[in-house]
This record gives C-alpha cells, sequence and structure tokens, in this order.
C-alpha cells in the first residue's frame, strides 16, 4: 500500500544527537504535514506539482468548460 509520508521529524536527545524520526502519514494530495510541516513524498519525488502550478491549471480548465457551456446554450434534458 502506499502512503504519501512527511519527509520526517527528527528527534534528538540532549547532546544533540539524533535518536528516531517519526513519520506521519498525510493526505494524498498534501504537500506538507499537516503536523510538522516538512514536505511530503509525493511532493518531494514530483509526483504533486507546486500549489500555484495545479490552481493555474485548475482555473484554466474550468474557464473553458465555462466558456464551452455558454457556446452550446442548447440543454440536452
Amino acid at each position: 500500500m502506499l502512503f504519501n509520508y512527511c519527509e520526517g521529524d527528527p528527534e534528538y536527545d540532549y547532546n544533540g544527537n539524533l535518536i528516531d524520526t517519526h513519520y506521519h502519514k498525510n493526505d494524498s494530495n498534501a504537500r506538507f504535514c499537516e503536523i510538522c510541516g516538512q514536505r511530503t513524498v509525493f511532493f518531494k519525488e514530483e509526483l504533486l506539482k507546486p500549489w500555484e502550478e495545479f490552481e493555474k491549471q485548475n482555473n484554466s480548465s474550468i474557464f473553458e468548460i465555462a466558456t464551452t457551456f455558454e457556446e452550446n446554450d442548447d440543454i440536452p434534458f
């Protein structure tokens, strides 16, 4: 099973030595972890586009759908 984990939240001891790293599960469309703020694996591996690029692409496709609907005023039902 494939999960969208964060890069990890490191835990250090009082001497500054790395003890453990905690990985958190995130939603499949999350670019950053909701718990620690680290990038997610899907975003790091470029399976998810940056939010600005994703929003720009979605806004243009919604606009195209809206203009197509306005051109075809005949509603089939």
